[in-house]
């Protein structure tokens, strides 16, 4: 997606503005991105036809990241850098001093890392060489607990491991710069015919937080997130998502839902209160785990997860239900699914996607070979600053 041509008037903030390959889109005027954004899942859909709605902007479209992750970098020099991959270069980065899309207390803890980094014998770890200890160091925060989680990725060489004292040292630093409930050392291993494996240490506290997610009944949902969990980055965005999806599927007491790619059962946990029954499927077993754990943290009753691919289960099992939300990877629906999805044939679908142009090319098969129609094309920016826009479409045979 290209910005390029708009009247690049705003002043970016960042002083790293140019060179970090984040958010190239600081200097456009934020109503301006949102125009771009609309217009480009208007000319996406306009083929195929939907009513699109007008985009969902950020309240705020600053602070907003519930998590970053930091690599570390190092010179030939010696110098060392944490931040971001410098944009335009393979293996430059930038030495990260300000990130105006995350709370300031990351900024605090990568600085401290950075200062205790310096004088350390460690190195960072280097792919071509695969010599090196640390890799990246990945950031979270539960925005209405206020629980911050520090995930450190490092090389499981038994050269470049860290040993017991440099473990301690590095969890009283990120202690030092602010209060955290957990601080996770996640070792990889490479060996060559060999499949990349990890393990977890935890070095301090649990070995997860939690976010609250509000509905519009002024409900609050509780959600378990551990140190590789997907969760929706930018949490009030999250909130207008899941309502939004939920409101165009008009659930009613006695209705049944399918909730495919469910993750950690975000969607159907939200929608279980109007619902007789929900089923969720999705492949991940980590995120099948955290979704029983989710369902009842938020006791909910009437909802199951299966864990497996999307096609072999729908084509396994029956389930007659009257909606179904779809939440796929940015790659879309795989053929096997998508063909199973359309002999359900069931009446509504809300398909939410992170990616419009792989969307599309799966509606054009739903409208011609399921008899769908294209009820309505809702776009809501989740990455201010940023070319990704999320997308919801309501589906009706």
């Amino acid at each position: 997606m290209n910005l390029s041509f708009y009247s690049q008037t705003s002043e970016a903030p960042c002083i790293h503005f140019g060179t970090c390959g984040g958010c190239r889109f600081q200097n456009v005027p934020y109503d301006e991105q949102l125009f771009h954004k609309e217009s480009y899942v208007r000319t996406l859909f306009d083929s195929i036809g939907g009513e699109v709605r007008p985009i969902i902007g950020c309240h705020s479209p600053w602070r907003y990241r519930n998590r970053m992750d930091f690599s570390f970098f190092q010179k030939k020099t010696g110098e060392k850098r944490v931040g971001f991959s410098q944009k335009g270069k393979k293996w430059g980065g930038v030495d990260l001093h300000q990130c105006l899309l995350t709370n300031p207390w990351m900024m605090d803890t990568l600085q401290a890392v950075r200062t205790w980094w310096q004088t350390s014998v460690l190195y960072a770890y280097h792919p071509l060489s695969n010599r090196g200890t640390f890799r990246t160091l990945t950031l979270r925060e539960g925005m209405h607990t206020q629980e911050k989680m520090a995930v450190f990725t490092v090389s499981g060489d038994p050269e470049y491991q860290l040993t017991s004292l440099q473990k301690e040292e590095l969890t009283q630093v990120i202690l030092s710069s602010h209060p955290f409930s957990s601080i996770i050392l996640r070792t990889q291993y490479l060996a060559k015919k060999t499949a990349t494996r990890f393990e977890e240490e935890l070095l301090y506290g649990k070995d997860h937080i939690h976010e609250i997610l509000h509905d519009d009944s002024g409900r609050k949902w509780i959600f378990k997130i551990g140190s590789q969990d997907f969760f929706q980055p930018n949490t009030k965005q999250a909130e207008v998502i899941y309502q939004t999806a939920l409101t165009y599927a008009e659930l009613k007491k006695g209705d049944s839902l399918l909730d495919l790619y469910c993750g950690a059962g975000g969607f159907g946990i939200f929608a279980s209160p109007h619902l007789s029954k929900v089923w969720g499927i999705e492949m991940n077993a980590t995120s099948v785990k955290n979704a029983h754990e989710n369902i009842s943290l938020n006791q909910v009753s009437n909802m199951e997860v299966f864990e497996g691919d999307v096609g072999a289960l729908l084509k396994k099992n029956s389930f007659e239900s009257h909606c179904m939300i779809i939440d796929p990877p940015r790659a879309g629906l795989a053929p096997k699914a998508l063909q199973e999805i359309l002999s359900l044939a069931i009446p509504k679908i809300v398909y939410v996607s992170c990616n419009p142009k792989t969307q599309v090319e799966n509606c054009q098969i739903l409208k011609e070979e399921g008899g769908y129609r294209l009820a309505l094309v809702h776009p809501i920016d989740q990455f201010p600053h940023t070319p990704h826009v999320e997308n919801i479409v309501l589906l009706v045979r």
